[in-house]
């Protein structure tokens, strides 16, 4: 690719600017695990996908998009990677088609061509080293938004964060895995409705964990001033509050039939997971 470089580093500059690390970390490993359902979840398949599968061209590809996300620069392409595009390149050669899947019937015809080298081996050490960046996500520092950041596994949210901020950095933290601390944070108020609903709308854990940091409390009052309220009546085994957060988690697995076609067909999870938590208020 050539062009001029002050173009590029324009776009490098904005992207820098707007990326949002934690959802695009999140959409990065969501990318990775639907790419290997359709091709192939481990690099020792005997017809794996070159570009997409595990070992692919683009576990090299999304390592690099995670360092990026933790503040680091890119890796270098290894020999390995060169063994798995010089792959793609001999099976489109051989086939005459822009293809990237290797069947068992092509393996051996461009192994061949590749001069027997190990194939398998190379791509095991692509797949690996996604796998690292992908642990190094909670074990390293850095930013997942705005005012909150990920620290050695756990999470730290500054006090001049906005509130919907917090709630967002909190929802990515759960899909991630990262600890939460118990300590209630202070925010600064946000008239910002959308981010915290999308927070609250991530389901049972995200809105527990939301409770450990204090973020509940000024997001929801009402639900948190229902922790030890218990009805009256005797078929409640819970408190109103415990009672709406495991409605949440049923609401995320619901049973297969009626309820399970209901949840497919709603299409706005928002507003039925604010319906649930306010169902009892």
């Amino acid at each position: 690719v050539v062009g001029d470089p002050a173009l590029l580093e324009r776009l490098r500059a904005a992207l820098d600017a707007t990326l949002e690390p934690g959802e695009f970390v999140l959409n990065k490993l969501a990318e990775r695990l639907a790419a290997w359902e359709r091709t192939n979840d481990t690099p020792l398949s005997a017809d794996p996908h070159l570009k997409e599968g595990a070992g692919g061209l683009r576990c090299h590809h999304a390592a690099n998009w995670l360092r990026h996300a933790m503040g680091e620069t890119p890796r270098r392409e290894t020999e390995s990677y060169d063994l798995v595009l010089a792959a793609r390149n001999a099976l489109q050669a051989v086939t005459g088609k822009d293809v990237d899947h290797l069947t068992a019937a092509r393996r051996g015809e461009v192994v061949r061509l590749l001069g027997g080298a190990d194939l398998a081996a190379a791509a095991t050490e692509v797949h690996d080293e996604f796998i690292r960046q992908r642990s190094r996500l909670l074990s390293t520092r850095y930013r997942l938004g705005r005012g909150v950041e990920a620290l050695n596994g756990e999470v730290r949210i500054s006090s001049k964060s906005d509130l919907a901020d917090a709630a967002v950095g909190v929802a990515h933290a759960t899909r991630l895995g990262l600890e939460i601390p118990d300590i209630p944070v202070g925010t600064r108020g946000t008239e910002d409705g959308g981010p915290a609903l999308y927070a609250l709308a991530c389901g049972e854990a995200t809105v527990r964990n939301l409770d450990r940091a204090g973020l509940l409390e000024a997001l929801l009052p009402e639900l948190t001033a229902c922790r030890t309220l218990f009805p009256q009546e005797p078929t409640h085994a819970y408190s109103v509050f415990e009672h709406t957060l495991r409605t949440l988690r049923h609401a995320d697995s619901p049973p297969e039939g009626f309820l399970e076609e209901l949840k497919l067909g709603v299409r706005d999870r928002e507003s039925l997971a604010l319906a649930i938590l306010l169902h009892d208020v």
